[in-house]
């Protein structure tokens, strides 16, 4: 079967080339960051009325617009790939977590633990329209030859593919797995001895897009953290600045939140 553009990522990609113009000189085509933040809600975010300190986040969020009406799978490798190909999960081949797919399911068109053949994902059609695409960060749609982002329309990627894993060491955070599996364009890599995960993919995807500056070809950076996926690891220094916040429980933060939302 051909592989065909899905209805959400052809609808983005031609929202993002509408404004390419018709001859590369009358203008620069705009570059594509998708930054993807793992488990999080709309109260999670400053701009949303969140107590915790999200600068960077709510600056975006204050000079572009804000959506009210997203809707996603309850589990993160089916909503990664509605995300990265538009089609519902059960389309697209992966309707449930891998590791959780029961036995009945195994091997159906909907149950495949990977993307499946037929579909494509944004950064194929990006990329066929002239873009560089990079992804660093938790991929989980994959681990065979052709399923990693190398596969799917990433020119360099950074990859995890398991639910989570440990954000400081490789080493995986649940015993279904023997290892923490990261794979740099397809091939297993060892991350450093001394990291943080964040800061290592955001350090890697800017040498990605500092390998082709200056070639005057746009770039599409997919960013998807995993910091705040279980497990949920922060630096000292950031969790000590919240010590005693919480401490009115669990109902009085409910209303602190619902009233930040409402605002």
């Amino acid at each position: 079967m051909s592989r065909f553009p899905t209805r959400s990522a052809a609808a983005l990609a031609a929202l993002l080339l509408a404004a390419v113009p018709a001859r590369a000189e009358d203008a620069p085509r705009p570059h594509v960051v998708l930054v993807l933040v793992d488990d999080a809600g709309y109260s999670d975010f400053g701009a949303h009325g969140r107590e915790i300190a999200t600068p960077n986040i709510d600056a975006l969020a204050a000079s572009g617009a804000r959506f009210s009406n997203f809707h996603a799978s309850p589990m993160c490798a089916p909503s990664r790939a509605m995300l990265l190909t538009g089609l519902d999960s059960h389309t697209a081949g992966v309707a449930n977590l891998p590791e959780t797919v029961p036995p009945e399911h195994a091997g159906r068109p909907g149950y495949l633990g990977h993307l499946a053949e037929n579909v494509v994902t944004i950064a194929s059609i990006l990329r066929g329209a002239g873009y560089h695409t990079y992804m660093t960060g938790k991929w989980h749609l994959g681990h065979t030859p052709g399923a990693l982002p190398d596969g799917q329309g990433f020119e360099r990627s950074l990859a995890l593919d398991a639910t989570g894993g440990d954000n400081w060491e490789q080493r995986p955070y649940l015993p279904i797995y023997e290892d923490a599996d990261w794979f740099e364009d397809g091939a297993p890599v060892r991350l450093p001895e001394s990291f943080y995960s964040s800061e290592l993919l955001v350090d890697r995807m800017i040498e990605y897009i500092d390998g082709a500056k200056g070639d005057g070809r746009p770039f599409f950076a997919y960013l998807p953290f995993l910091a705040i996926h279980i497990p949920i690891q922060a630096p000292r220094e950031f969790v000590a600045r919240y010590e005693g916040v919480y401490d009115a429980g669990w109902a009085a933060q409910r209303e602190r939140r619902h009233r930040g939302a409402i605002s």
